[in-house]
């Protein structure tokens, strides 16, 4: 697809040539000029001079003004990759997480080893995160790394071979279960309402 970055440094292409026939034209006008035998012809060179350099001068701030706009609009491209990139990182780390810490919640003995396993893996995510391939792994993998790191059980993959793709959204973890039972729906003693998923706590916030 052609950007209009592309279409700017194409026109200018036509407007250096035209730029450069241009001044070529006036200056040998301005020297056939100085050269008339007779004021008559000199004043008429001279009116065609003051035409062509008009001109020669607007091709000339024309192609600034297509240079600045070529510079904004590979910027504002730039821009927009580098939003797509952090949009695709925030979603692969909710997906991460919804599934992690629904497992620590199984898992976790206490509310102290709750918070501390929650502090690990926001860590570790941060670490995972600066590869540039983040986004785009097995999302199984990742898990199962973490949760290897973590010395939780690991999460078994029910997506099949490969996983989901990168672009495929997460809900509450689903797509995995842990070596263990899964959380109980029934609040235990100690520990609260299990945390929301991502798609409840989504749907709370569309219906405040």
């Amino acid at each position: 697809m052609v950007s209009a970055a592309d279409i700017a440094r194409e026109q200018d292409e036509g407007l250096k040539r035209l730029y450069e026939r241009g001044l070529e034209l006036a200056l040998k006008i301005q020297d056939d000029a100085m050269e008339a035998e007779t004021a008559d012809e000199r004043a008429r060179l001279g009116a065609a001079f003051h035409r062509i350099s008009r001109g020669v001068r607007q091709t000339a701030a024309l192609r600034v003004k297509l240079a600045g706009d070529a510079t904004r609009c590979d910027r504002d491209e730039a821009a927009e990759v580098i939003r797509l990139d952090e949009r695709r990182l925030a979603r692969r780390k909710d997906q991460v997480t919804a599934t992690v810490q629904r497992l620590i919640w199984t898992e976790a003995e206490s509310d102290d080893s709750r918070e501390d396993l929650k502090a690990d893996l926001e860590d570790l995510l941060d670490i995972e995160a600066l590869d540039e391939a983040f986004p785009t792994q097995d999302l199984d993998l990742q898990v199962a790394r973490i949760c290897q790191t973590l010395g939780l059980p690991l999460a078994l993959p029910i997506h099949g071979e490969g996983g989901p793709s990168a672009e495929e959204p997460m809900v509450g973890g689903a797509g995995f279960c842990s070596a263990t039972a899964a959380p109980s729906t029934t609040p235990s003693a100690g520990r609260g309402p299990p945390p929301p998923s991502m798609g409840e706590a989504e749907d709370r916030r569309s219906s405040a």
